[in-house]
């Protein structure tokens, strides 16, 4: 479960951990369609692609205490994401996560 602790919304009842290489390299790759209560934790990463994805996401970069330091809504398929200096996590998720977190909240999983 992903919850934001700055204003107490739910994100995901579900996570993926990418935490092996098979997971963090297919990722959401070729999947058809990510449940919308499920999110993708990648650890220790700073930056990841949408190549062979078949639909926009959001991806939430956070820093070591969990604290979104970078938002970016809605990046399509064949597209790479910022490199954000300092994320220690991302999380991957349909595009509907973003409404529920801003930039400087803190999250909990």
């Amino acid at each position: 479960m992903v919850t934001n602790k700055t204003n107490g919304k739910l994100i995901a009842n579900q996570i993926v951990p990418a935490d092996r290489f098979s997971r963090r390299f297919k990722g959401l790759m070729f999947d058809t369609r990510l449940s919308a209560d499920t999110v993708w934790v990648f650890p220790n990463c700073q930056c990841v692609h949408t190549f062979f994805m078949r639909y926009p996401i959001t991806v939430l970069f956070l820093d070591a205490d969990k604290r979104v330091i970078k938002k970016e809504t809605a990046i399509f398929p064949w597209k790479i994401s910022p490199w954000v200096s300092g994320a220690k996590f991302i999380i991957e998720g349909r595009t509907e996560i973003a409404e529920n977190v801003d930039a400087g909240d803190y999250l909990a999983f």
